[in-house]
């Protein structure tokens, strides 16, 4: 007779910061998503690995020098820097 198997939950509530040094926002956002990619897929990997069910909340906070740039709540990638287009 196979022992019953328990399952059990944790949650990993760090907070990791990047800064990024780059010429523009696109491109600091691109090499943090690059390394951000890599984390989840590795994880994912893992977890396919072991059997393990996932769940996950993203949230993302920008900070362009003293700036805190908010996120829109409709669409968390477009930011918003409170700053008027000037043409």
């Amino acid at each position: 007779m196979k022992d019953k198997q328990i399952s059990i939950m944790f949650t990993d509530t760090s907070v990791r910061d990047y800064v990024v040094t780059a010429d523009t926002i696109e491109e600091a956002e691109k090499v943090f998503d690059m390394i951000w990619n890599h984390k989840e897929q590795s994880i994912v990997d893992l977890c396919r690995q072991y059997s393990v069910r996932p769940k996950t909340t993203i949230w993302v906070h920008y900070h362009l020098g003293d700036k805190i740039i908010q996120s829109y709540e409709d669409d968390p990638m477009r930011l918003d820097t409170n700053e008027e287009d000037i043409e």
